[in-house]
């Protein structure tokens, strides 16, 4: 309770976090597993509660269906290998070559966001905790924090690509196709 009222941990106290900014990032890593889903009540549990009780109750349980974790189906597990090994892979690269990629397709609101993010977010811990162990007199933290102006790990940055800027195979029906050079 917070000066006399029920405080509601499922209700955002303002917008939703900005993962493609560096703060929304680390705010959405640090809070992406807190939410407790409402508790499971029966009628007998549920009708003696006060109206404002239940309408909480309800909202709750709203928020939990609006929140589900992600499973760990045969694709989203094949989605975590490749793009955990491309991660891997290529923040280990040196060179200042592309960096290999993936784009993943699908309808939407089956949590193509979601994965691709919880896989970065666990990546960032492990490469952090890596990065503290092998550079010790460092701060584990990002660039605002660091003791000295020596380049940080950045994190990783998922983003979305809309369709009409996107590289594909195919050129899209109707184009027309440059002529290769003489």
């Amino acid at each position: 309770m917070i000066n006399g009222e029920e405080s509601l941990p499922f209700v955002l106290s303002g917008p939703a976090p900005a993962r493609d900014t560096v703060a929304g990032w680390q705010h959405w890593c640090r809070t992406r597993n807190s939410f407790a889903p409402a508790p499971v009540m029966d009628r007998a549990a549920f009708g003696p509660l006060s109206k404002r009780k239940k309408v909480l109750h309800n909202l709750h349980r709203t928020a939990t269906h609006a929140n589900l974790p992600l499973l760990d189906t045969p694709m989203s597990l094949a989605v975590e290998k490749l793009l955990t090994g491309r991660i891997e892979t290529n923040a280990l690269k040196i060179k200042p070559t592309p960096r290999a990629g993936v784009m993943l397709s699908g309808g939407g609101y089956q949590g193509k966001t979601e994965c691709v993010c919880e896989i970065a977010a666990a990546f960032e811990e492990r490469w952090l905790a890596l990065h503290a162990y092998l550079n010790s007199c460092a701060a584990p933290a990002w660039p605002t924090t660091w003791p000295t102006p020596r380049p940080s790990p950045a994190p990783p940055s998922p983003s979305n690509c809309p369709p009409s800027r996107c590289a594909t195979s195919k050129p899209p029906p109707g184009s027309r196709q440059p002529r290769p050079p003489p």
